[in-house]
Parts: structure tokens; C-alpha cells; sequence
């Protein structure tokens, strides 16, 4: 099946523990493990705007429960609805949204 990760870093020290990097390579080791293809789509949106393709959807410095302007979240569920993949990984839920209405 088509997959993709969704990554996000918040501003906060804790979530600066899971960094981008730790999450990128439990979402490839897990769909490696797992017989999964790993979709080439997405974005990694920084706070000073810089948009650049990626392999995942990544949100870097950006609160769940607070920022609108998560640009690779919402490229993500565009994505979702076109049926571009049938599996999003996410480190955890919190990581794409603290409302379960925002998915």
C-alpha cells in the first residue's frame, strides 16, 4: 500500500526531543519493515517560509493546537482526498492535531 508521514516539530523543548530527523527514520524503518511504498509527495514547510519537496509532510516549528499556517498538513489532507496514499504515519496523533476535527 501507498503510505505517507506526516512530521511535525513544535517550539518547545520536549518537542524538540523528537526531532525531524528521529521521526523520518521510524516512518522509513517502519514502512520498510512493513512492505509499504513510500509515496514521493509532500512538502517541509519551515517557520521563515521556505517550501521545498520532500518524500513526507513536514511542519517544522509549528504548534498543533495553535498554527493555521501548517502548509504540509493541509497539502497532506488535500493529498488524502485525491486517494494520492491509504496509510498516514504519524510519530503520535498529537504531531498532526490535538482536535480530532482537524483530521
Amino acid at each position: 500500500m501507498n503510505v505517507v508521514g506526516y512530521i511535525r516539530v513544535g517550539i518547545d523543548k520536549e518537542e524538540q526531543e523528537t526531532s525531524i530527523s528521529t521521526q523520518i527514520d521510524k516512518f522509513k524503518d517502519w514502512a520498510e519493515t512493513n512492505n509499504h511504498n513510500i509515496v514521493n509527495i509532500g512538502v517541509h514547510h519551515t517557520k521563515d517560509g521556505k517550501i521545498v519537496t520532500s518524500g513526507l509532510y513536514i511542519d517544522e516549528g509549528f504548534s498543533a493546537w495553535k498554527d493555521k499556517k501548517r502548509l504540509a498538513f493541509k497539502q497532506m489532507l488535500e493529498d488524502a482526498r485525491k486517494g494520492f496514499f491509504q496509510i498516514l504515519l504519524s510519530f503520535r496523533r498529537l504531531k498532526c492535531s490535538y482536535r480530532w476535527g482537524d483530521l
